[in-house]
């Protein structure tokens, strides 16, 4: 997702469980309207699951020798994950919980990593490929990628902000009545995040 992203670490006393403020962060969520999307505990969250947030040292935070190693050594860890939509702006919570075990002056405390994404609905449609630059790009190469066409996921329904582009491709084919075209998407495999990218669009093939 984009959007703003704040990320925060906190040490709490050592009296105080991963239970307890797991619990607490819920209820404050919830209470602020929030809907929970997921939690685990322990094992059930899987074995490397704190990696997905502080592994790589580009996502650690590191103020200082302790906090950079916050999450080395976790036990009895918790996570929560949180959204509230209003209007057009989501905002999503994500709270990784657990005792540091590491060998700093500071571990066997509960640490806990906040990070907050907060996003808005971006203009689309802004950027449409005119009818006669579709028309050039067919004749120079017999085929043109067009990026304006958008689809709800997993499924051949043509969102509303399509408009502007199939407008265009009207006016294209009224102009050119003889002209036949198919029309393709995939030229990667779906079953990778980066061919899913490549996937994002549809290509006008000259027959």
């Amino acid at each position: 997702m984009e959007g703003k992203g704040t990320r925060t670490l906190y040490r709490g006393p050592k009296e105080r469980s991963t239970l307890e403020i797991q619990r607490n962060y819920q209820s404050a969520l919830e209470s602020a309207g929030f809907k929970i999307l997921f939690t685990c505990a322990g094992s059930e969250c899987g074995r490397p699951f704190h990696w997905i947030f502080y592994h790589d040292m580009e996502q650690r935070i590191r103020g200082t020798k302790s906090s950079g190693s916050a999450f080395d050594i976790p036990q009895d860890l918790r996570y929560v994950s949180a959204r509230r939509v209003v209007g057009d702006r989501a905002v999503h919570v994500s709270v990784l919980i657990a005792f540091d075990a590491g060998f700093s002056k500071l571990s066997k405390q509960p640490v806990t990593l906040l990070e907050v994404i907060e996003s808005e609905t971006m203009d689309t449609g802004m950027v449409t490929v005119k009818a006669e630059a579709m028309s050039k790009g067919i004749d120079a190469t017999g085929h043109i990628a067009i990026y304006g066409v958008y689809f709800d996921t997993n499924s051949a329904a043509i969102k509303e902000g399509s408009s502007p582009t199939l407008t265009e491709i009207t006016e294209l084919l009224t102009d050119r009545p003889s002209l036949k075209l198919l029309v393709v998407a995939p030229i990667a495999s779906n079953d990778t995040a980066d061919g899913r990218k490549k996937n994002r669009r549809v290509e006008l093939v000259k027959q």
